[in-house]
């Protein structure tokens, strides 16, 4: 199997570009054309020696027969399928670039419109693409299941959670719904999904349920997720009766393959995990299946130790030991011991009395030699290309020294050799940039095709597993040199981003690169996705530059209150007059929230543009001083500014009679200190004018 594995791991590479280079760059693409020529070479070779190429997708990792592929690019390649429903690919021998191009077309689009076009296998069905077929996860049978329960608000519903026909929008909100809920909720959802069912079908049926609960808690916002899977898992807990042997048999015997069934399990307490040992006990796998349940809750040692303890008080006989000492599982059933540091082979061991080392350490020298040279070797090379790519004019010659120079670069990356990957970088660019030289056009096309590529993966890679202290240099000198191609796809990647802490770190890489590509990243504030708006107006402010301004005063009306905060904000930290003055019309908001925002914020220069709307405020009738907050930022604003225009509706305000509580007898002063500074008196104090206000009433 070890070509195999190796030729599957290719292949698997090369499907992943494919469909990050599809996600960036739309086809017809030079990027795309080539991503797809790379792909198909790659599966004519695997299907030439193997035959079709069939994958199982779960979660977090992908199989291929019984070879699990997992972490990094795989785990990305499995977490993007896995989102969209697919269940398996096959990829048959014969397969044509046209098809793939189509396939790969259909799987970059967005979820949300997946779902409204049908799905992926009706979108291939369409195309006509016969030599790959992907299968999405449904549960195939006759009629539907309905889930019955009540929503949020107390109203009875009625939902098809699985079935042959796809879930309309309103149904998945209704789903979504009852989930958030509460676990009591989620419990219903899961017994009327297994209702009618035999109990051969029962734990098929009832995986199958909350498989399609797991797509679904996807497609929410990633903030929601959490709260979602606490009350599914919590549900396990709370189910009882055949259902909860269903529903423990099907998570335990997909725990080594997929992450929801064991985030799920470690939710149970040790009482119900060690009643699932015991249940393992009988099958043929046991030592593998009770491995795997307690390699998932090995993280927390003592709930292992309580699993073991309550397994063996229950197979003790009375009066005897336990029963299950004698058992071939005894051995999976230990607390999983701490690494231990591996022995050292005693040819690789050297004394003093030592003349000679032995063979295969020799051959483990000679290869490090080799590696070393092959670094050196590498890092001339890559710099002589530079110069040659400068100089050159053949265009056949360009056309062959632009792939090997590509090729060295991610060789770079893939050796995180990022100070030589900035300088040659910078020099690419330099030669892009230069009027003479027959590479300009050549250097030109290099620094496009980057994004589609290794190297922006391993530098974000980096960049990731560094987050804990400051982005090294050579990273961000890499990033700033490739800057005029990444805003494009570090805004789709971010777009697509599910983690926040992943989101932080793009937002302040776009920040880092974005000073002069304000009109590319404003471009996005018209996006559907209303988190990736609020990440724009973040980075537009956060970048202070005021082209930001036009592209902020277009989320005034933005139907998410959050997008408009964050774009209030950003107008704040812009801090120009126009956008001051774009502030003002934010006053406008039917959040309260948003106004006392932009009153807090308003500066000298806004205040004439917010004038009509300030003195509107101050007019208006509120006897039960429900917008005292409000009117007193705008008393602050007009006597921080000086407003002369806006004496009369002060005055008019300093000088009421009819005050109702506290807070009216605080607005009317506040009034008074406020004509006071504006007409450059000192103001009456309160007593004296209570004083006055008492004789005039006696009289």
């Amino acid at each position: 199997m070890e070509p195999k594995a190796r030729a599957a791991e290719r292949l698997l590479r090369r499907l992943g570009v494919a469909v990050k280079t599809f996600a960036l760059y739309p086809p017809p693409h030079s990027v795309t054309d080539r991503a797809i020529a790379d792909l198909l070479n790659e599966v004519h070779q695997y299907t030439g020696a193997f035959g079709p190429f069939a994958v199982r997708i779960a979660k977090h990792a992908l199989w291929v027969d019984t070879i699990k592929f997992e972490g990094g690019a795989n785990g990305n390649l499995a977490f993007f399928l896995y989102s969209r429903k697919v269940s398996h690919l096959k990829i048959i021998p014969g397969v044509s670039d046209q098809e793939l191009t189509s396939c790969l077309s259909i799987v970059g689009k967005d979820r949300a419109v997946l779902e409204a076009e049908g799905g992926i296998e009706h979108l291939l069905w369409q195309a006509k693409v016969e030599n790959i077929r992907l299968h999405e996860m449904a549960l195939k049978h006759e009629g539907t299941v309905q889930v019955r329960g009540q929503d949020v608000r107390g109203q009875d519903t009625s939902v098809d959670l699985v079935g042959q026909d796809r879930l309309a929008p309103d149904d998945r909100e209704r789903v979504i719904e009852l989930l958030g809920a509460g676990p009591e909720q989620a419990v219903a959802l899961l017994e009327r999904a297994s209702e009618g069912t035999s109990e051969q079908e029962q734990e098929q049926q009832v995986y199958q349920a909350v498989m399609s609960l797991d797509r679904l808690i996807l497609d929410e916002p990633f903030e929601d997720q959490q709260q979602l899977y606490a009350n599914l898992a919590e549900a396990l807990s709370l189910v009882g009766g055949s259902l909860q042997s269903a529903l423990e048999s099907a998570l335990t015997s997909h725990a080594g393959e997929d992450e929801t069934a064991m985030l799920l399990l470690s939710h149970l307490p040790a009482e119900r995990l060690a009643q699932v040992v015991l249940g393992l006990l009988s099958h043929e796998d046991a030592a593998e299946r009770v491995a795997t349940l307690l390699r998932m809750v090995s993280a927390d040692q003592e709930k292992t130790k309580a699993i073991l303890a309550l397994v063996e008080d229950r197979l003790r006989p009375p009066g005897g030991s336990p029963t299950w000492q004698t058992s071939p599982v005894m051995s999976q059933l230990q607390v999983p011991a701490s690494p231990r540091t591996p022995e050292i082979d005693p040819e690789f061991e050297f004394g003093d009395s030592q003349d000679a080392i032995g063979h295969q350490e020799a051959e483990y020298r000679v290869s490090g030699a080799e590696a070393v040279e092959e670094v050196a070797v590498n890092r001339a090379v890559v710099s002589t290309l530079v110069d040659v790519l400068r100089f050159e004019i053949d265009k056949e010659e360009l056309g062959d020294l632009a792939g090997e120079l590509e090729g060295h670069l991610v060789w770079l990356a893939d050796n995180r050799e990022f100070e030589l990957l900035a300088r040659i970088l910078e020099g690419i660019k330099d030669v892009a940039s230069s009027e003479t030289g027959g590479g300009s056009e050549t250097a030109t096309n290099i620094l496009k095709r980057i994004p589609g590529n290794r190297v922006l993966d391993q530098l974000l890679s980096t960049l990731w597993d560094q987050k804990e202290v400051a982005p090294p240099q050579e990273i961000l000198a890499c990033l700033q040199a490739l800057a005029d191609g990444l805003v494009g796809p570090l805004m789709r990647l971010l777009g697509d981003e599910l983690r926040s802490t992943r989101r932080a770190m793009l937002c302040d890489l776009l920040v880092t690169i974005g000073r002069g590509h304000v009109d590319e990243l404003g471009g996005f504030v018209s996006d559907k996705r209303w988190y990736l708006v609020r990440n724009t107006a973040n980075i537009l402010g956060r970048l202070g530059s005021p082209g930001g301004v036009a592209y902020l005063a277009r989320l005034v009306d933005h139907d998410e209150y959050r997008v408009r905060r964050e774009a209030v904000d950003g107008l704040i930290r812009i801090g120009t007059g126009e956008a001051q003055a774009v502030l003002a019309a934010f006053l406008d908001d039917k959040d309260p929230r948003i106004q006392l925002r932009v009153l807090d914020a308003l500066e000298d220069t806004g205040v004439p543009r917010a004038l009509p709307k300030l003195l509107a405020l101050l007019g208006r009738r509120d006897p039960f001083n429900r917008q005292f907050a409000l009117r007193r930022a705008a008393i602050e604003v007009l006597q921080r500014a000086g407003t002369k225009e806006a004496l009369h509706a002060l005055k008019r305000l300093a000088s009421s009679r009819i005050v109702l509580g506290q807070r009216g007898r605080e607005l009317r002063h506040l009034a008074r200190v406020a004509v006071a500074a504006i007409d450059g008196r000192a103001p009456v104090p309160e007593h004296a004018l209570l004083l006055l206000e008492g004789g005039g009433q006696r009289k």
